[in-house]
């Protein structure tokens, strides 16, 4: 225990919190309230099945932005394929999922005002959040995105 007893960490981060307060650059106590009524948002990710943690995620998001007064447009990057025969077909499959979701992703930018990404690593990253970056910079749209 220190003398003080308080630990030096915690006094430096006072001093730090002082000089900002000072300085006017501290947010207000207040809790910071964001107005999203009438936002078009492009959210992109993964629904259930699989009800895994990012499909979870997701799907609360969408929720979260609705009640907020949002308007979030889901855009799926797992949609059931049609026809369910396409299914069998592996590398066709993929490819005609990946043109289906750039067409999607491009009508959509010309809607929304954000894209917000629910982003895996790997080669997901390349199939699903490259073209929405790379679409999203042809069409002047900001992304957020959730890694």
């Amino acid at each position: 225990m220190f003398a003080t007893g308080k630990s030096p960490n915690r006094q430096r981060r006072r001093q730090r919190w002082r000089r900002l307060e000072a300085d006017g650059l501290c947010p207000d106590a207040a809790p910071m309230v964001i107005d999203f009524s009438g936002l078009r948002i492009g959210l992109v990710g993964p629904i259930p099945p699989p009800h895994g943690g990012m499909a979870n995620q997701t799907r609360q998001l969408l929720r979260l932005l609705q009640s907020a007064g949002a308007q979030p447009t889901l855009i799926a990057t797992n949609p059931p394929y049609r026809p369910a025969w396409l299914g069998r077909w592996r590398g066709f499959r993929a490819v005609l999922r990946l043109l289906v979701f750039c067409g999607q992703i491009w009508r959509q930018a010309g809607q929304v005002q954000i894209f917000h990404v629910m982003s895996n690593s790997g080669l997901s990253w390349h199939l699903f959040s490259m073209p929405v970056l790379l679409i999203a910079r042809l069409r002047q749209v900001p992304v957020v995105i959730n890694y």
